[in-house]
């Protein structure tokens, strides 16, 4: 049987055999880009300790005490029947 593939004739054979090339490649494709990705992960704290390059981290902690810290929340809950 005859398939034609890309413009070419090919057997069911060659077309069996570039497919699995294709999905060998993709999973190799695969693999390394999750081992990469697996080396680049950084926890919470990374961004406040230093990291030995000479940089001295800089934090900024900002504590709102302006009067509408004392207002009360209005809570108004969704409704279907309004358009907003």
């Amino acid at each position: 049987m005859e398939i034609f593939f890309g413009g070419k004739s090919r057997s069911g054979r060659a077309v069996q055999s570039l497919r699995r090339t294709r999905r060998a490649a993709g999973c190799l494709f695969l693999t390394f880009f999750m081992a990469l990705s697996s080396t680049v992960l950084a926890g919470d704290i990374d961004i406040y300790t230093n990291n030995g390059e000479g940089v001295e981290p800089n934090i900024l902690i900002i504590f709102d005490n302006s009067g509408s810290m004392n207002e009360e929340i209005q809570v108004s809950f969704y409704d279907p029947s309004v358009t907003y």
